[in-house]
């Protein structure tokens, strides 16, 4: 079976820190993964405010948290995906436009 992306949105690697959440695993203009060791279960609504990579565009939206899984790299730590619900047009045309210069950097499915 031939596995293809159903991502709406393209996601790469990326390193930002994430206002009492901790450091992004990953980007993409509908969302991001947190390294936490605090998350919060899924379905809830959380503030992010971050700073975009190599600018100084600071981002603050809502998002939604979708899943939760413990870190595979230390048992102390989840991974938590969450997606942007409230964001300013700009900043997610912002995201995309880094996240799009950024083709090699993409995640696999």
């Amino acid at each position: 079976m031939v596995r293809t992306d159903s991502r709406r949105y393209p996601r790469i690697k990326c390193r930002v820190i994430v206002d009492h959440l901790g450091p992004t695993l990953d980007l993409s203009a509908g969302g991001l993964r947190v390294l936490t060791a605090r998350p919060a279960p899924p379905g809830a609504e959380v503030q992010l405010a971050f700073q975009m990579p190599e600018t100084e565009l600071q981002l603050h939206c809502h998002g939604r948290v979708v899943h939760v899984l413990r870190s595979p790299i230390d048992q102390d730590l989840f991974e938590i995906g969450i997606q942007f619900q409230r964001m300013m047009t700009r900043h997610r045309a912002a995201i995309q436009a880094y996240v799009g210069e950024r083709v090699d950097q993409r995640v696999p499915v």
